[in-house]
């Protein structure tokens, strides 16, 4: 074979789990394809839009992978060929234990969106896909092995914790495996410990019942000795009671403590309520100053369209709105910023001309240049310093009072400052008295006095100038000339203009902070208000204990006077116990039975017979111990006859009260349940569940089954009962003592959580160190792997296990890659955002590679890694890999790779393991493609 030769394979050239054969029709792109890889490094090569990346997508498919892997379409049917109903991808794999050494795997798409799958020809469900591919460790999960190529983004973008994940992918089962024996051993010992708490806590109530016993057993055999103790005890009860009865229990610093608590309430209730008032007070206000703004935004174009403008001065206005943050100041008109009285709009119309009405005053040139560029309008500029000098009000002199006069015009409208600048400074409205009709009858006199001050004034009805000659200053002329009827000012000019309601909305939310400020004050006083509750009802709960211990040491004292009662009650009477026995041997010696009678006759006859016949003294010796020996069984027999005639009628009376309390006892029973029948067969439906539902009753308050326990119990509630007559009700206790029962659960429930809590944490710092050392080892094993790789390349590159500062967070565990290319001072952490995409793409395939070393799969798939690197980092990557991959140790000699690209740099490193894969694809080509024959070996191009 030749150097131009390609290689010819066998299948033991090929690693278990590896592709040998690709079958795809009408799939993607392709009609028909058939393609054989090499068991090494496979170059797939291909212009764009050939089908490159459709051999990935059937790799992905036919080894049961998601749609949603590849990045496309989450939709099987769209993998079909365009204008086809169906198509298949077959996959041959190498298995040394499958006949033939090759499995196949078919995945068999229909339109819209279905799938079925095939192994060896046989139908099988995608679960058996699955769980046939995972035996090969096949992972097209994992980025780490199969990268496709609209993922190679995405595995940079992983985080560290989800690139652990993936790294670890190939251990998880057994480490879990690991994990889950462990658990189930830390469960079984839990158990045992359980059991064996339950079994101490059941001897221990033995115990105690057995003592109880035995303690019951002594006190019945020592009645004298208990009955002189009960006595004491008694003495005792008494002079202790008279002691607590002496005692007063002091409720007034929990009165003290109540009354500062209901006091401290009220004032915050008070304050809140005040609060409360203002704040909804503010809001209604601002909601009326938002509703009068719109008013007032309204009547702007009804004050523009009453002068009866040809300009552009409305646009321009509409244009300031929509634009007032593109203004250094705020832009005012004259007509739009004055509020007027009604009785005044005749004379300011006869003095305000439509161009100073109507006249734009900015506060800088800047903004002024923002409108001329656009719109044709009057304009003017104020500078804020000369608003400060002119825009206030003028004091009209004492002696224009006297005149007649009310005011300066300037003074009797409201307006902004720039405007009132504007009129005082261009229009001298400062110098312009007003009057009424005073004035307008003696306005001839008045003009003549005033002459050389004042140039001109109004009267109610007249406008009156006054001139002096230039050249006599004796000449004075008063002109009157009556009131125009000018529309200028209309009933809107009566309300107030936008700048008052801004200042108007700027009070009310200060008023609603200010309201917020005092609301967290208040906020910051209920904690003082818990605390004053807590400290009553801590008073009131040490003054209940109180009570409770008067009350039972009360009913400690009745109770043993009881008990002494009982006590003498149940002392036995020893002289008719003996009387009672004389009569039951007398009766019994009566008794005796005719059968004993006539053993005795026996006897005597068998004696006589003895005495009489001729025996030996021997004979006679053993015949009188016989009889002796009879006769003392005799008497044996007849005592036990006694004692147990006495027990049969001991048993017989005991019985008859038994009998006689069972039959009280049942009819009381059928007289509570209402029922007519103390067995439960014989009982109605009605009666029946009556009957249960009584008998649930006694399990759920689990009632004692002895009367004298019952009786004890009612009188300890009765006593405790009367007792807080005053402060609560029967059912407060009942509910205070399941809150008792309750804690005590609670508290029981809390310690064993925490000793759980301990346990389990001391566990799994166990298992954590068993699971982190070896995966440190491992990471260590691809950083060395990883550094070596970017060596060769004149690069740096490390890769480190992330560890929490809390090693029990499991789920913050992760894998960091730090690389430094050419041109960086120090390594950086590879993200999407820090190195370029041909740095990223460099890292990924370096990554993949060293993991390759430790965590060995069948095949690697990349999809156009070499996307974006720069023709030296993409020959030295490609020239390394050949070289790794033609060696004859370790996985990677092994590794079966496909490696997909548009184009090859001239002058890489090709030997004998190398294959690459040209795709021929277009519109254009044949319908039957030529076969090309290698020694055997068919390839479909």
């Amino acid at each position: 074979m030749t150097d131009d030769d390609p290689p010819i394979y066998t299948k033991d050239d090929y690693s278990h789990g590896a592709i040998m054969k690709l079958v795809f029709h009408d799939f993607l792109t392709y009609h028909h394809v058939e393609c054989v890889p090499g068991p090494f490094m496979n170059v797939i090569i291909g212009p764009n839009g050939t089908g490159k990346s459709t051999i990935i997508c059937g790799i992905c498919l036919a080894s049961g992978g998601s749609p949603k892997l590849l990045g496309r379409s989450d939709n099987k049917g769209d993998f079909i060929k365009h204008g086809k109903n169906d198509g298949y991808v077959e996959m041959y794999l190498k298995d040394a234990e499958a006949k033939d050494g090759v499995k196949v795997f078919k995945i068999h798409l229909k339109q819209p969106n279905s799938a079925f799958y095939l192994i060896n020809g046989k139908k099988v469900s995608l679960a058996e896909v699955t769980s046939e591919i995972s035996k090969y460790n096949i992972q097209v999960d994992n980025p780490c092995t199969f990268l496709a190529q609209d993922k190679v983004k995405s595995f940079a973008e992983q985080d560290s914790k989800g690139l652990l994940i993936n790294t670890m992918k190939r251990n998880t089962l057994n480490n879990n495996e690991k994990t889950q024996n462990d658990i189930v051993k830390m469960r079984v010992d839990l158990r045992d410990y359980v059991n064996l708490f339950r079994d101490s806590f059941n001897n221990d109530q033995v115990q105690l019942a057995r003592r109880r016993y035995l303690d019951t057993k002594q006190a019945h055999q020592n009645w004298d000795k208990e009955l002189r103790r009960l006595e004491g005890v008694v003495q005792n009860g008494e002079k202790a009671e008279s002691e607590i009865k002496e005692i007063r229990i002091d409720e007034s610093p929990m009165n003290d403590k109540k009354r500062e608590y209901e006091e401290y309430r009220k004032n915050l209730e008070k304050d809140e309520h005040v609060l409360e008032s203002e704040h909804r007070k503010a809001i209604l206000s601002k909601q009326e100053i938002q509703r009068n703004s719109e008013q007032i935004s309204e009547s702007f174009g009804i004050k523009y369209r009453n002068l009866q403008l040809r300009d552009d001065s409305l646009a321009a206005w509409q244009f300031y709105m929509d634009n007032r943050r593109r203004f250094r100041h705020p832009v005012f008109v004259p007509i739009l910023f004055m509020k007027v009285q009604k009785k005044y709009h005749l004379q300011l119309s006869n003095v305000l001309g439509i161009r100073d009405a109507s006249i734009f005053i900015f506060g800088c040139e800047e903004d002024e240049s923002l409108i001329l560029k656009q719109y044709k309008v009057n304009t003017t500029v104020m500078p804020p310093e000369f608003v400060e000098r002119h825009g206030g009000k003028t004091r009209m002199p004492e002696y224009l009072h006297e005149l007649g006069f009310e005011d300066f015009v300037i003074n009797i409208f409201e307006t902004v400052k720039p405007v009132r600048a504007y009129l005082s400074s261009v229009l001298r409205w400062n110098t312009v008295p007003i009057g009424g009709e005073n004035v307008d009858k003696e306005c001839e006199k008045i003009g003549y006095q005033l002459a050389g001050q004042i140039g001109l004034f109004l009267t109610n009805k007249n406008r009156v100038e006054i001139s002096v000659s230039r050249y006599d200053q004796t000449r004075i002329t008063v002109s009157r000339q009556r009131f125009q009827p000018r529309i200028i000012f209309c009933q809107l000019h009566e309300m107030d203009f936008e700048d008052n309601q801004t200042e108007r909305i700027e009070q009310v939310n200060r008023v609603l902070e200010d309201i917020d400020k005092r609301r967290k004050l208040l906020n910051e006083k209920k904690p003082k208000l818990e605390q004053l509750r807590d400290e009553v009802q801590k008073l009131k709960i040490e003054i209940q204990k109180q009570q409770d211990e008067v009350t039972m040491a009360m009913e400690f004292t009745r109770r043993a006077k009881l008990a002494v009662k009982n006590h003498v009650n149940s002392k036995p009477n020893l002289e008719q116990a003996k009387s009672a026995l004389v009569e039951i041997e007398k009766r019994q010696a009566d008794k005796v039975p005719k059968n004993l009678e006539q053993i005795t006759k026996n006897i005597k006859s068998t004696l006589n017979v003895c005495l009489n016949s001729v025996l030996g003294n021997s004979e006679l010796q053993r015949l009188d111990l016989v009889g002796r020996v009879l006769r003392n069984h005799l008497e044996a027999i007849q005592q036990e006859s006694m004692d147990l005639e006495i027990q049969y009628k001991d048993l017989q009376h005991k019985e008859k009260e038994a009998r006689d309390d069972l039959q009280i006892f049942k009819d009381q029973l059928k007289e509570a349940m209402g029922c007519s029948s103390s067995k439960l067969e014989h009982l109605k439906n009605d009666e029946a569940n009556a009957w249960k539902e009584m008998q649930e009753k006694f399990r759920t308050f689990e009632v004692p089954e002895n009367e004298e326990e019952v009786e004890e119990e009612i009188r300890q509630i009765e006593a405790i009962q009367e007792a807080r007559a005053k402060d609560g009700s029967r059912e407060d206790v009942v509910r205070l003592s399941e809150l008792e029962k309750k804690e005590l659960q609670e508290r029981e429930r809390k310690q064993k959580f925490e000793k759980s809590v301990a346990n389990w944490e001391a566990d799994m710092q166990v298992l954590i160190e068993k699971w982190v050392n070896p995966l440190e080892g491992f990471i260590s094993k691809i950083s060395e792997n990883f550094s070596s790789y970017f060596k060769r390349i004149n690069c740096a590159g490390e890769v480190k296990l992330h560890r929490p500062e809390n090693d029990l967070e499991i789920e913050e565990y992760g894998v960091d890659i730090f690389v430094q290319f050419q041109g960086y001072n120090k390594m950086h952490k590879l993200t999407a955002q820090q190195q370029s995409g041909g740095e990223r793409s460099v890292s990924t395939m370096l990554y993949l590679m060293a993991l390759q070393e430790l965590c060995p799969v069948p095949f690697r798939c990349v999809d156009e890694i070499n996307q974006g690197m720069d023709p030296n980092n993409e020959r030295m990557v490609f020239n390394m890999m050949v070289k790794l991959l033609s060696g004859n140790e370790g996985e990677l000699a092994h590794s079966q790779y496909f490696i997909l690209t548009p184009k090859l740099l001239p002058g890489l490193d090709f030997n004998e393991k190398v294959s690459v894969l040209i795709v021929h694809n277009s519109p254009m080509m044949s319908e039957n493609p030529a076969i090309l024959q290698v020694e055997g070996t068919e390839i479909v191009i």
